[in-house]
């Protein structure tokens, strides 16, 4: 029981690397790129497959650099999440 958990807590652990940091905000970045090139219509297929384009393409970052493997708290991840897309909708939104 407590290897289960112990491994459940590890799956949980890569999403508070530096990668996934990088992955949500290039995420909301070419997000917003589309939503000002193609409009607010663009479908929901578009948006799964930008998002497992890019899911994919970070997990495999991950495997190869490893500064992206760097660990973050829960903390700091939502705060520099919040300041990148705070930063980044100063350049988008006119």
């Amino acid at each position: 029981m407590h290897q289960e958990e112990q491994t459940r807590q590890n799956n949980f652990a890569k999403f508070k690397e530096l990668w996934f940091l990088l992955f949500m905000l290039f995420f909301t970045l070419f997000h917003n790129v589309f939503v000002e090139v193609i409009g607010e219509g663009w479908s929901f297929i578009g948006y799964s497959l930008l998002f497992l384009f890019m899911y994919g393409l970070f997990r495999w970052l991950r495997k190869l650099v490893a500064f992206l493997r760097k660990p973050l708290s829960w903390g700091s991840l939502i705060v520099f999440y919040i300041a990148g897309v705070f930063v980044l909708s100063t350049f988008m939104i006119p």
